[in-house]
């Protein structure tokens, strides 16, 4: 399992107008998305950082653009106005107790 990390920058009001178009548009296509495995969103208000942390099946499928949702996911952020710092994909190796289990190796 893959998860691919991004690292984005806004106030909270910002947060919580994408939260809600996370909630409204992207899970429901991410659910039907090929390969997605699960999400989680942190939030640093204090910081005005957020981090969304999306699984995957493949490294492949992570990066893909059209199968990921990675321009539904860049709309989201320009309607709401909040920054992209950074992306990055990591190989999960343990999880525990969220629901989410790596293949073994």
């Amino acid at each position: 399992m893959y998860a691919r990390v991004s690292i984005y920058h806004g106030d909270e009001e910002k947060v919580a107008q994408a939260l809600e178009l996370y909630r409204t548009d992207v899970l429901p296509w991410l659910r039907e998305a090929t390969g997605f495995r699960g999400l989680l969103v942190l939030n640093d208000p204090g910081a005005e950082r957020s981090l969304a942390i999306s699984f995957w099946d493949s490294h492949e499928t992570a990066a893909d653009p059209e199968k990921s949702g990675i321009a539904l996911r860049d709309e989201v952020s320009a309607t709401v106005g909040s920054t992209l710092e950074t992306q990055e994909i990591y190989d999960v190796l343990l999880t525990e107790g969220i629901g989410l289990e790596p293949e073994q190796a």
